[in-house]
């Protein structure tokens, strides 16, 4: 079973109101590959920051610091992430180069 799969299986039972031990016996799934991967989904929901997406262009002026704006991360493809959030700042500084 991939990843994906696992994953359909953990948001399933996080709905289901029932034990670990009782999912993986009502869906016949391996208890300790249930257990697995629930903590390895689990850690990596964990370690995602949230962030608000706004798609309106209309809320960015040319000028980032006139709009509020902390910083602008912008990516190869010309996607430019307008950072607003202090707490967002200071969780990516630890991701960027010196």
């Amino acid at each position: 079973m991939d990843q994906n799969k696992w994953l359909k299986h953990i948001e399933a039972y996080k709905a289901s109101n029932l034990s670990k031990a009782a999912y993986a016996r009502k869906h016949d799934l391996d208890y300790y590959q249930f257990i697995y991967w629930s903590g390895k989904i689990e850690k990596a929901q964990a370690d995602l920051i949230p962030v608000k997406i706004n798609s309106s262009v209309d809320n960015f002026s040319e000028d980032p610091v006139s709009c509020g704006c902390l910083g602008v991360m912008e990516f190869p493809n010309g996607i430019k992430l307008h950072i607003h959030s202090t707490a967002l700042l200071s969780e990516l500084s630890d991701y960027l180069p010196c």
